[in-house]
C-alpha cells in the first residue's frame, strides 16, 4: 500500500472512530450537553483532529445526522406500490436503532430544525416523494393527499408511537399498522384541494 493509500486509510479510520464516540455522546446528552473534549476521549484522538475533520461541534452533530440518515435510507427501500410494506419495515428499523430519533429529538428539541434539512436526507426525501407521485399518477394510490404529505404521514404512522407508545416490541401492532397505512393510501378516497390527478 501506498503512502498516500495509508494516510486515507488512517484518516477515515480517525473519522469514523470520532463518528462512533460523538454518536453516544450527543445520543446520551443531546447538542447542547455533549462535550467535544469527551468525545475526542472516547475516540482516543486529541480535540485537533476532531476540528480538522469536522470544522466544529456544530459540523460534527451534523455529520452524525447524516451518516446515521444514510443507514436508514439504505436499510429501508421505499416501494410506492407497498406503503404499508415500507411502514412496517421503517418501524422495525427504529425499533431496533434508536439512535437516529434520539438524534432527530435532540435537533429539534435544542436547534430547532429537522433531520429533513440535511443535504443526503432531502435528497431522499426528494426521490420517495417523486415515487409516490408516479404511483398516484398510475391510479395505485391515493392521490388526494400531496405526495409529500402522505409520505409524512405514512413516517408518522410508522414511528409515532415509539418514544411514548405502550409497547416496543418488535412486531407488536404491525397488524394495525398494515391497515391504517391501508385506510390512509386506498385509491379514490379523499377530495383533498391539493390532489396530484
Amino acid at each position: 500500500m501506498s503512502e498516500p493509500e495509508k494516510a486515507e486509510r488512517d484518516s477515515a479510520r480517525t473519522r469514523q472512530r470520532i463518528l462512533d464516540a460523538a454518536t453516544v455522546e450527543f445520543a446520551e446528552h443531546g447538542y447542547a450537553g455533549a462535550r467535544v473534549g469527551r468525545i475526542a476521549t472516547a475516540a482516543d484522538r486529541n480535540q485537533r483532529m476532531l476540528y480538522a475533520h469536522f470544522g466544529n461541534k456544530a459540523g460534527l452533530f451534523e455529520a452524525v445526522l447524516e451518516e446515521h440518515v444514510v443507514r436508514a435510507q439504505q436499510a429501508v427501500a421505499l416501494d410506492a406500490e407497498d406503503l404499508p410494506g415500507y411502514a412496517v419495515a421503517l418501524r422495525e428499523f427504529y425499533v431496533h436503532n434508536p439512535v437516529l430519533m434520539r438524534l432527530a429529538l435532540w435537533q429539534r428539541l435544542e436547534l430547532g430544525t429537522s433531520v429533513a434539512g440535511l443535504p443526503r436526507a432531502a435528497e431522499a426525501v426528494a426521490a420517495k416523494t417523486a415515487a409516490i407521485k408516479k404511483a398516484q399518477q398510475a391510479d395505485k394510490i391515493t392521490a388526494s393527499i400531496p405526495a409529500a404529505a402522505l409520505l409524512n404521514h405514512v413516517q408518522a404512522l410508522a414511528v409515532g408511537n415509539i418514544v411514548g407508545g405502550p409497547d416496543h416490541t418488535p412486531g407488536a401492532g404491525e397488524d394495525c399498522l398494515v391497515e391504517a397505512v391501508h385506510r390512509l393510501i386506498a385509491p379514490g378516497t379523499g377530495t383533498h384541494p391539493g390532489a396530484n390527478r
